[in-house]
């Protein structure tokens, strides 16, 4: 008679290894999970999806769910993976601990690895960026973020805390994540005029947007197909003034993470490398083609796009 569960193939042979690992040593067992399905992601000879089957009908996950950081992300509360409530997390400011050894274990690791290394020094850095761009100004700075989130990297600028910026804008579809940024701002003393919008309003212009100094895009990129990024990439270096620049970044592609995202997370990103991003960057109108900048964080996880506008 079927158990109703999937028995592991050539390739997967290590998922009931590592389900009886994980009450001996959480950590060693998910440094392995990791290796292996990066391996099997990447893999030639390997069915993808097969091993995403296996695993998640597998005891393994519920033991890796005792995370609750992969565990929301798994299940999606806001409908989508990686939300602001998640994003807290890998920043330290949301506090809700694991309630078992196991998931403390599982957590501390995922916490570590590259990709969200990289997350956190996105957040440092488009700090970094209003700092410049309020630097520029000598002061007086307007902001542009999409999909903004708790806009977070506002609590790690110079110039915001001591008051040097104008005004941010800041746009994002979910109610719920603009009242907690409402909130950030307002112990900043920040002024935040925040919109609940969509990526398609901005699109399609329906909100009037320009004349800023720095237009941003944190983790947008990574959901967005190449045709509608480039549009929005048009849209946001109209949305610059002469001179202003737009920042985006990108998950890039194979990072030694993706295929415990997929798997684990059910987290599904649209990777591009530096290069990709130059590429929709050379597909803007002529007028709006100035001089453009990548690089890639420490890790070489995620790749960072700065365009100005001429």
């Amino acid at each position: 008679m079927s158990t109703g569960l999937m028995v592991p193939g050539p390739h997967e042979a290590w998922i009931p290894d590592l389900t009886d690992e994980m009450s001996r040593d959480a950590v060693a067992a998910t440094r392995r999970l990791v290796a292996h399905l990066g391996e099997a992601r990447r893999g030639p000879d390997t069915n993808w999806d097969q091993t995403v089957s296996t695993l998640r009908s597998s005891p393994l996950l519920a033991a890796i769910h005792e995370d609750p950081f992969t565990r929301r992300a798994y299940e999606k509360p806001r409908g989508y993976a990686g939300d602001a409530v998640l994003l807290d997390h890998v920043y330290g400011t949301w506090q809700d601990a694991p309630a078992t050894t196991v998931g403390a274990a599982v957590n501390r690791l995922v916490l570590s690895r590259p990709a969200l290394r990289a997350v956190r020094f996105r957040r440092q850095w488009l700090a970094e960026m209003i700092d410049e761009a309020c630097a520029e100004g000598q002061g007086a700075c307007r902001v542009l973020a999409l999909s903004c989130g708790h806009l977070r990297e506002l609590e790690l600028s110079a110039s915001v805390r001591r008051g040097d910026l104008v005004e941010v804008v800041g746009l994002d579809h979910d109610t719920a994540t603009l009242l907690v940024a409402r909130e950030v701002a307002r112990k900043l003393a920040c002024r935040l005029d925040s919109h609940v919008a969509s990526i398609a309003a901005v699109i399609k212009r329906s909100l009037t947007l320009m004349g800023f100094d720095l237009v941003y895009a944190g983790d947008l990129f990574d959901y967005l197909e190449d045709n509608v990024a480039a549009v929005l990439l048009q849209r946001m270096l109209e949305a610059a003034r002469p001179g202003g620049r737009v920042v985006i970044a990108n998950f890039v592609p194979d990072i030694p993470d993706a295929g415990f995202m997929e798997a684990c997370m059910d987290w599904y990103l649209v990777h591009r490398s530096e290069s990709q991003l130059r590429f929709l960057h050379r597909t803007l109108p002529t007028e709006l083609r100035g001089e453009v900048q990548t690089f890639q964080d420490p890790d070489r996880n995620i790749a960072f796009l700065v365009a100005t506008r001429p």
